[in-house]
């Protein structure tokens, strides 16, 4: 027999997936590779169950799986070892009438990209785009740079803004 889950999705922006924050049972082999639980393949389906009117690539999405152990703490999953420890506290067959059931609650978020500030060159280090965070010059007319060169910037002589816009 097969050991069920219950999974609760929400999507990212808020929820606003069709199927966010609606209860889905989900049978352990659907996340199994090789006979083997796999953590990657629970995050896999929470993206295409949370999102499934989206094309996506699921390295640009970031997955948070929590459930309450039976100690009643918040358990937060995030490998395969661990789903398996979660799944052994609460495993019983199906048809049975143990009410132990594990219960996953997973959040599904966009990874943040940094920003590419396409027409500016580091005038450290001569990289272009910038990416990420620009800092610019405040007292010197035309000079960035990007957050290595910034870094390795000893000298008080120049004052920088940092710059980084949203996508």
């Amino acid at each position: 027999s097969d050991f069920i889950l219950k999974l609760r999705v929400t999507g990212h922006k808020n929820g606003t997936g069709s199927n966010s924050g609606k209860m889905h049972r989900l049978r352990l082999s659907q996340i199994q590779v090789n006979d083997e639980v796999s953590y990657k393949s629970l995050a896999e389906y929470v993206i295409r169950y949370a999102l499934p009117e989206v094309n996506v690539i699921e390295e640009d999405y970031n997955v948070v799986c929590t459930y309450y152990d039976i100690d009643n703490d918040c358990v937060t999953i995030s490998s395969t070892e661990e789903l398996i420890d979660a799944v052994g506290q609460f495993f019983s067959p199906v048809g049975s009438h143990n009410n132990n059931c594990l219960r996953i609650t997973a959040r599904v978020d966009r990874k943040k990209r940094p920003f590419l500030h396409c027409l500016h060159t580091c005038d450290g280090c001569h990289c272009s785009p910038i990416i990420g965070i620009r800092y610019h010059a405040l007292n010197m007319s035309d000079l960035d740079f990007c957050s290595t060169c910034r870094e390795k910037y000893q000298g008080t002589d120049i004052h920088f803004r940092a710059e980084e816009l949203e996508r």
